[in-house]
């Protein structure tokens, strides 16, 4: 299921379909599945994920559905279920989320890509 849905969001989000970039499947596992549209705009980007949860959801037996959550903007993922970044539900409002980075506070300080993401942060 998780290749299918790899395959489905990858063949149709390209510029090919008209697209103005290829969408990449950066993350998949059991319950989640995390895509790079190639836009900076955020509303674009949630357009696009309900788009891709839809049309995705169509081709799952019922009950089964993909549904769109959130968006990570900016986003870093070191690796499987370890990620940082500012996560959207709606074009007005962020809270900074992170994942697995218990281990990783130790460099948090000396790594310049994370400024980016911790700067704008009133949360932490």
């Amino acid at each position: 299921m998780i290749d299918d849905t790899k395959a489905q969001v990858e063949s149709h989000f390209n510029r090919a379909n008209g697209y103005e970039h290829d969408a990449i499947v950066v993350y998949g596992d059991t319950d989640s599945v995390m895509i790079k549209f190639g836009t900076s705009d955020l509303g674009t980007s949630m357009k696009l994920a309900q788009e891709a949860a839809d049309r995705v959801t169509k081709t799952f037996l019922n009950p089964i559905k993909l549904e769109f959550e959130k968006c990570y903007h900016p986003y870093l993922l070191m690796n499987k279920k370890r990620y940082a970044g500012l996560l959207w539900t709606n074009v007005e409002k962020y809270v900074l989320s992170a994942s697995g980075l218990h281990l990783d506070c130790i460099w948090i300080a000396s790594c310049v890509h994370l400024d980016c993401i911790w700067a704008p942060s009133e949360e932490f």
